[in-house]
């Protein structure tokens, strides 16, 4: 179904107030004074429009929350969504669990410019234009539901110990993807999605422990999955929460989205809850590559359940290759599909390394991809931006682009596809993804 533009209704508490935030969200918004006001304005209007009620910082949360829960219960039969979003001067991680616990789409701090409340407006109406069924009952779309359909492609990298280059792979490969289109067969309605104004694709930072895409792209995260409110029972996750998450990267081509700040927090996330954000991106971003951790524990072992493709990442030394060995050897012990995953092996070239046809003779399987040493790499991370960005023309980016080429031609991404030849496949990412950015 393609989402209505919302109807937009602010309850700000003072005139001031409320003045300040029609400027901010432009023409078509109207403001009331109280919530029989707002449910006599939302009664006038079309039943099957969505409704954004903009909480104005006047009133504490607390407040906020039984005005719009108020409003909702004024609108009975009401078929379109009627969603929340609150507003704060300032904006503590307590008050924004508070919000999205008690059924608010957001919560954002007014700040000085109106870009991220117009942002939150946008993503709750979105969300409110899913908020009906069939039967016109409301209920808020979420992962966990047996109906949702996944529609984008999910790929992680996992490695058997660290600084194999897995991360700098993770945000290459998220930034090529982000440049280019849906992959193949795939029915993802980006337009439409919140996160759209980020590119085609979201990186996710899954090492629980000491996760670095942030650093790499430049990005201080503000809400991680970490920041969700613990529940009872299964975790509840929806689009409005995630994208709340979701930061822009500074090529603008992909957003970012971090589990875990920091070690002692990721300790108490679930691998169900990576779960389900996994799968609430996948209907909205049509790629996300997932960094995991350097160990596969039983946690990693549940996220890569809904992966579509593995990435196992290892590098030319020799200590490298020994452990990749042994951790190829555990996920075929444990029945992973062959055709699942692939090896990658980084950094060919580096002084004292194996050479490509050594490493395919100890591990016994073809590498997807050979990535070469490159000095482009270590600028780029410095820089805190993609070396397909500061530098497509280095052996490194092309050797990544390539790649993405091959896992997006192939629906298993297993096999390069060498009747295409690689002048070829560098040709049709060149004039399809490099000269569209200007690169």
């Amino acid at each position: 179904m393609t989402p209505v533009v919302p109807e937009v209704v602010i309850l700000s508490g003072e005139a001031i107030v409320g003045a300040r935030l029609i400027e901010a969200l432009g023409p078509g918004v109207a403001s009331v004074p109280g919530t029989q006001a707002a449910v006599a304005a939302i009664s006038r209007t079309a039943d099957t429009i969505p409704i954004v009620i903009v909480l104005g910082p006047v009133m504490t949360m607390g407040e906020a929350i039984d005005a719009f829960h108020t409003i909702r219960s004024g609108l009975p039969n009401r078929i379109g969504g009627v969603v929340g979003v609150a507003v704060r001067y300032e904006l503590t991680i307590a008050e924004f669990r508070a919000a999205l616990a008690s059924g608010l789409a957001d919560a954002v701090p007014l700040g000085d410019s109106p870009e991220q409340l117009r942002h939150a407006v946008r993503r709750a109406g979105l969300a409110g234009s899913l908020e009906c069924d069939v039967g016109g009952v409301s209920r808020l779309v979420s992962s966990g539901s047996a109906d949702v359909e996944k529609t984008g492609r999910i790929i992680a990298l996992t490695s058997a110990k660290g600084g194999v280059g897995k991360s700098v792979l993770a945000v290459n490969l998220a930034d090529v993807f982000g440049a280019t289109g849906p992959p193949p067969g795939s029915r993802a309605t980006f337009e439409t999605s919140p996160l759209h104004d980020m590119g085609n694709a979201v990186v996710v930072d899954a090492d629980l422990q000491f996760g670095d895409i942030a650093t790499l792209l430049g990005v201080n995260p503000r809400l991680t999955l970490a920041d969700v409110p613990p529940s009872s029972g299964d975790p509840q996750l929806d689009l409005p929460q995630i994208s709340r998450m979701v930061e822009g990267s500074a090529s603008r081509s992909c957003g970012v989205l971090v589990v875990a700040s920091e070690p002692v927090r990721g300790d108490g996330i679930s691998a169900e809850t990576v779960r389900m954000a996994l799968k609430v991106l996948s209907r909205s971003a049509e790629w996300i590559v997932v960094d995991l951790g350097t160990h596969l524990d039983d946690r990693s072992l549940d996220i890569l359940e809904v992966v579509d493709h593995t990435l196992v990442v290892t590098t030319a030394e020799a200590t490298s290759v020994k452990a990749t060995g042994l951790l190829l050897d555990v996920v075929s012990r444990l029945g992973m599909d062959p055709e699942r995953r692939s090896l990658l092996v980084n950094r060919v070239g580096m002084p004292g390394g194996l050479d490509s046809a050594t490493i395919a003779g100890h591990l016994g399987d073809r590498p997807l991809a050979v990535i070469p040493e490159d000095i482009s790499v270590g600028h780029s991370v410095l820089a805190a931006r993609p070396a397909v960005a500061m530098a497509p023309d280095s052996p490194f980016s092309v050797a990544v682009l390539t790649l993405a080429s091959d896992i997006s031609g192939d629906a298993k991404a297993g096999t390069r596809r060498e009747e295409r030849g690689l002048g070829a496949r560098v040709g049709r990412w060149f004039s399809d993804v490099l000269a569209p950015r200007g690169w």
